[in-house]
């Protein structure tokens, strides 16, 4: 017989709280990456990294275009930005949602969990594989789901 917990993933306690100084170096580290972005435009080429599946394989990936979008994002550009990414795009109030649900739960006093349930996992998993097969149909040029690699 196996030792308890031996094999298992750890799990996060509900209600831990995120000490404030990770939480400061995170909002800090997530601005200074926002400002980059916005400042510099990763069409134009620079020091972002390169989607390696797209550089091998010539196919895009479901997260192709996603440092594209969110630079267009930044600058308003919502159209630009989904025809980049859709599915980067389509994600974003879902995102939102989830973290003023989050907050709304803490602030209110009941515990938060991340974990998320294992359906979700699954689901979001096949929306992103049905994407990235989607939009590398041949003849559709992809067009509607962001061709750009």
């Amino acid at each position: 017989m196996s030792e308890p917990g031996v094999g298992t993933p750890p799990r996060l306690r509900t209600g831990a709280r995120l000490p404030l100084p990770w939480l400061l170096l995170g909002i800090a580290s997530a601005g200074v990456a926002a400002a980059w972005l916005y400042r510099f435009d990763p069409a134009a080429g620079g020091p972002y990294p390169a989607c390696y599946f797209h550089r091998i394989t010539g196919l895009l990936c479901p997260g192709c275009g996603g440092l594209r979008a969110t630079h267009q994002l930044l600058h308003g550009h919502w159209g630009a930005a989904y025809h980049f990414n859709p599915l980067f795009v389509a994600s974003l109030p879902v995102a939102a949602l989830a973290i003023v649900r989050l907050g709304w739960l803490r602030w209110r006093g009941r515990g938060v969990s991340l974990e998320p349930k294992p359906s979700w996992i699954w689901c979001g998993g096949a929306i992103v594989l049905v994407f990235g097969i989607l939009r590398n149909l041949p003849g559709s040029h992809g067009a509607w789901l962001g061709l750009q690699p």
